[in-house]
């Protein structure tokens, strides 16, 4: 199943067969079960096989279980709302930020909670919102791991420029992006952390460029620092007790 991604959406046995080193008739015999299953779709006409439906009721079942959309759904849609943007929910997963909840401001009371799409973190306000608050050592690391593919003219690839951007983002509070990874696009976000302390997802708010600048940002930007700090505090993070941890250990 892994095979499958948005440049490849689609395989035949053979495909399928060379990727995995395994015999076309052992290829068929799983792509079979899973196509009676449902994991799977065949095109009439290509014969070949995409993902299918049943992996999409499975992914919603999981967005929904999930404990940052749980208590943070209803404070993201409140922020849609108050501020008329799009807003969302994403996590940590694989060096990238999946998406899993999105909040309108046209449809009060409304979440869509859902796994996907998958986003870069590295040109995303959402991945940049967790990678500031990584040490140097991690953000390297991170840098090491990945191709910092550049999907419009605005995306940063140079590593000291993306690591500048992400310290004046650790100092501001948010990270915001413009035209980095979608034209006409632009984001704000900050990071959610858990009871470890760590950040493990982000909420943003987008939309297009003239919509998040100049005093717009000077609201928007207190609006969705406190909700991140909400929707932390009900994920467990009590800054205060590592504080008063370090305190009585100092």
């Amino acid at each position: 199943m892994s095979l499958f991604s948005s440049s490849q959406p689609e395989l035949g046995i053979a495909e399928i067969s060379r990727l995995m080193a395994l015999p076309k008739p052992t290829v068929h015999g799983l792509v079979q079960t899973l196509l009676g299953e449902g994991y799977l779709n065949q095109d009439e006409e290509t014969r070949k096989y995409s993902v299918g439906l049943k992996l999409v009721e499975l992914g919603s079942l999981q967005a929904g279980n999930l404990k940052i959309n749980q208590v943070g759904g209803e404070l993201v849609q409140r922020l849609a709302v108050n501020t008329g943007l799009h807003a969302r929910i994403a996590i940590w997963d694989h060096d990238s930020m999946l998406i899993t909840l999105d909040a309108f401001p046209s449809v009060e009371n409304i979440v869509l909670q859902k796994v996907g799409p998958r986003v870069p973190a590295y040109c995303t306000a959402v991945g940049k919102a967790v990678l500031f608050t990584m040490s140097d050592v991690e953000i390297s690391a991170y840098i090491e791991r990945n191709t910092l593919h550049r999907y419009t003219q605005n995306t940063i690839t140079d590593t000291a420029q993306l690591k500048e951007s992400l310290k004046e983002a650790l100092e501001r509070g948010y990270v915001t992006e413009t035209n980095e990874l979608l034209l006409g696009m632009s984001c704000v976000a900050v990071p959610i952390f858990d009871a470890s302390f760590k950040a493990t997802g982000a909420i943003s708010l987008s939309g297009t460029p003239e919509h998040i600048k100049g005093d717009r940002l000077s609201d928007v930007g207190p609006r969705i620092i406190q909700t991140g700090f909400e929707i932390s505090r009900r994920m467990g993070y009590f800054p205060e007790t590592m504080l008063s941890s370090n305190q009585a250990t100092g």
